[in-house]
């Protein structure tokens, strides 16, 4: 599998964007992800493929915790492992910078997602009722690093 990891600038923002409005990540702003890679707390991978974004992942490093923000994948590249490459990428540089833990949530209907950050070594560690604006329940978990 060949493949490029780089960290997101704000010329990347409209692609970032674009993927993930594809994945049904969430419902950030163009703006938002400009703002998220000048962020300097935070980090954001993009992967590529031949040249082309397929994925990005990204996260804060506060006072030794992390928190991951976003992750999503195209639609069409999902299944193939990139979505790991991300995770591990985000935990590697967690350790670096000196966090200790990281943090998530994600939607309890998500259960692929779930099943990666499982297989990662995460712990559901709490849940929040009606968390998104659909509705839906949040699962909070947390991985020690």
């Amino acid at each position: 599998m060949n493949y490029n990891l780089r960290i997101m600038t704000e010329a990347d923002a409209a692609e970032v964007h674009a993927i993930d409005w594809a994945a049904q990540v969430c419902e950030w702003s163009e703006e938002s992800y400009i703002r998220e890679s000048q962020n300097p707390v935070g980090v954001y991978y993009i992967l590529e493929i031949d040249g082309r974004a397929v994925g990005y992942a990204g996260m804060w490093c506060v006072a030794g915790e992390a928190e991951l923000m976003n992750i999503g994948i195209l639609p069409d590249m999902q299944g193939r492992g990139y979505g790991q490459i991300l995770l591990k990428t985000l935990l590697d540089h967690s350790e670096t910078t000196g966090c200790a833990v990281m943090s998530l949530e994600v939607k309890e209907q998500n259960l692929t997602a779930i099943a990666l950050y499982k297989k990662l070594g995460f712990e559901q560690i709490g849940f929040r009722k009606s968390y998104y604006k659909d509705g839906s329940n949040a699962l909070l978990m947390q991985k020690r690093i």
